[in-house]
C-alpha cells in the first residue's frame, strides 16, 4: 500500500498548538478555516477550533495548501496516500464541511515529484484565491492551515527584499487585505528571515 507521509502530531506539537491558538489567535475574530488536507495541518485547525470554541466555524480542506509535493518534503520514497473523508471524519468527527466546493479544491492534488519553484508558484496563487474569497463579507477572517514552505513562500511576497530561512511549527503570518490583491503584514510568530 502506498505510504502514509508525515507522521501526526506530538504531545509537544498539540500543546504547542493550543499555546499559540490561545495567545496569538484569541483576538483575531476568526471566521473560516481552509487547511492543507495533510494530517499534521487538519490536526492544527481542528486544535485552534476547539481551543477557542469555534465549534460554528467548520473547516475545508484545499489541496493547493499541501505540503511540497515530493519525497523530500513528506518523508517517503512514493507518493503518500492521504486520508479518505471517512478516516478524516474518525479522526476529527464534525469539524470539516464537505460540502463547500468553492473553497476546497479536494479533488486535484499536484503531480508527484513537484519542483519546489513549482509548490511556490502554487502557494502564491493559491493562497491569493482563498484570501480573496470573501464570500461577500468585508471583515472575514480566514485562517489558512498550511506548511512552512508555504508560509515563507507568502511571507516573502508580501515583504519582497526578505528571504525566510526558517519557519516554525505553528509560525503564522497575519496580513490584512487592502483592495485589489493587496496585502499588508500585521504580525508574525516565528517566522526567521533576513533582509537584502
Amino acid at each position: 500500500p502506498p505510504p502514509r507521509g508525515p507522521p501526526p502530531l506530538s504531545e509537544r506539537g498539540v500543546t504547542l498548538a493550543q499555546h499559540v491558538a490561545a495567545t496569538h489567535f484569541a483576538d483575531m475574530g476568526i471566521t473560516k478555516i481552509v487547511s492543507s488536507p495533510f494530517l499534521r495541518c487538519l490536526q492544527t485547525a481542528s486544535i485552534v477550533r476547539e481551543t477557542l470554541d469555534l465549534q460554528d466555524v467548520h473547516f475545508v480542506l484545499d489541496n493547493g495548501l499541501c505540503e511540497v509535493f515530493n519525497a523530500s518534503k513528506c518523508y517517503v520514497n512514493k507518493e503518500p496516500m492521504l486520508l479518505s473523508a471517512a478516516e478524516v471524519e474518525s479522526t476529527i468527527p464534525g469539524a470539516v464541511d464537505w460540502s463547500v466546493t468553492r473553497w476546497g479544491h479536494r479533488e486535484k492534488m499536484p503531480r508527484w515529484g513537484e519542483r519546489e519553484a513549482e509548490a511556490h508558484k502554487r502557494y502564491k496563487s493559491s493562497i491569493r484565491r482563498l484570501a480573496s474569497m470573501r464570500d461577500g463579507k468585508a471583515d472575514q477572517v480566514i485562517l489558512l492551515c498550511t506548511h512552512g514552505e508555504a508560509l515563507a513562500t507568502w511571507y516573502e511576497s508580501l515583504e519582497p527584499g526578505t528571504c525566510v530561512y526558517e519557519a516554525n511549527f505553528c509560525s503564522y503570518v497575519q496580513a490584512t487585505h487592502h483592495g485589489d490583491h493587496m496585502y499588508k503584514v500585521e504580525r508574525t510568530y516565528g517566522v526567521n528571515f533576513i533582509a537584502n
